[in-house]
């Protein structure tokens, strides 16, 4: 828990470990411990209003003047509504998020408990088997779950949705060159050039194929995300 504690104690939060990651203001970065230490101290789901007051105080309204900043954090990903509306974060104006809950983003204390946020992709090398390449392909179809969630809640562009973007091109070019030195048949492969498959085809397939694996047979949740 290196990153948290350096989080929680550094006295200048510009030069904590994870602080360039965040790519956010020093007063983004303040809110984010303030909120770190009312977790720890089990305070999940925090008002916005009281969180801004009891960091910049309301002599003179300061607090609605800061506003903007739990909306910076929300579109970046480090925050999230605790009472969902349905609506992207880029729909909802200053003043709504005045009164509502948030809490800290899986990602942001994924951050803090490992310092980065950086997935590790598969090297270069051969597929042995189709359990393999079937890792590799359930890892991208996960990460498409998780672009279908974030797109449902983020504004067009955000922080969060970049780095996933990224990551996505990054695997699916790993999967292309590990199938070009790939010496043994890879029988999904085959099917899909069979049956002639397009792109969004084999995800919907590949989606399917891990909810067989994971055993998970209540719902579709996967593929209606992806479509």
């Amino acid at each position: 828990m290196q990153f948290l504690i350096d989080f929680l104690e550094n006295s200048n939060i510009e030069k904590t470990k994870v602080y360039t990651h965040l790519k956010c203001s020093k007063d983004e970065a303040l809110v984010l411990r303030h909120m770190t230490s009312q977790y720890l101290a089990g305070s999940i789901d925090l008002s916005v209003s009281e969180v801004l007051v009891e960091l910049f105080g309301n002599d003179g309204y300061k607090h609605l003047n800061k506003l903007y900043i739990m909306k910076s954090l929300l579109n970046s990903g480090w925050l999230v509504q605790s009472n969902f509306s349905g609506l992207k974060t880029g729909e909802v104006s200053n003043l709504e998020l005045f009164n509502s809950s948030v809490c800290l983003s899986t990602a942001f204390l994924k951050l803090l408990e490992e310092g980065t946020l950086e997935m590790v992709l598969p090297e270069t090398t051969p597929y042995n088997d189709h359990l393999e390449y079937l890792k590799d392909q359930f890892f991208r179809i996960e990460i498409y779950q998780k672009l279908g969630n974030l797109r449902q809640s983020s504004p067009e562009f955000s922080h969060g949705l970049n780095r996933l973007q990224t990551t996505l091109q990054m695997l699916e070019t790993k999967i292309h060159e590990r199938l070009k030195v790939t010496k043994n048949e890879i029988i999904i492969e085959g099917l899909f050039d069979e049956h002639r498959l397009d792109e969004k085809e084999q995800l919907i397939f590949l989606a399917l194929l891990k909810e067989e694996y994971a055993g998970e047979f209540e719902s579709l949740r996967e593929m209606n995300t992806l479509i």
